[in-house]
């Protein structure tokens, strides 16, 4: 009985583990797609926000866009900014 339950133990913090995984991808992933769906009006927007927010020079921000690269704390930036444009919407 002691083996059942260590066994599904196991089975549960790997299926959590590899759901933080899919989650933690997903996020990267989701900026990249919602920049991608902005018209140029609202990039220039959000873009700016971002920039002078963060401190972040133009090139910076296209690279880290390009390569996901962004950083805990820009990404808290970016989710805190996309929360705020959608609310005035």
């Amino acid at each position: 009985m002691d083996n059942k339950v260590n066994l599904c133990s196991i089975n549960i913090a790997l299926i959590i583990e590899l759901s933080m995984k899919q989650i933690q991808n997903l996020n990267k992933m989701v900026f990249k797609e919602y920049y991608a769906t902005l018209n140029d009006k609202e990039k220039e927007e959000v873009r700016s926000l971002i920039l002078s927010r963060s401190g972040m020079s133009y090139t910076t921000f296209y690279h880290k866009l390009r390569n996901d690269a962004f950083k805990p704390l820009e990404i808290e930036l970016i989710d805190n900014i996309i929360s705020n444009q959608l609310s005035g919407i």
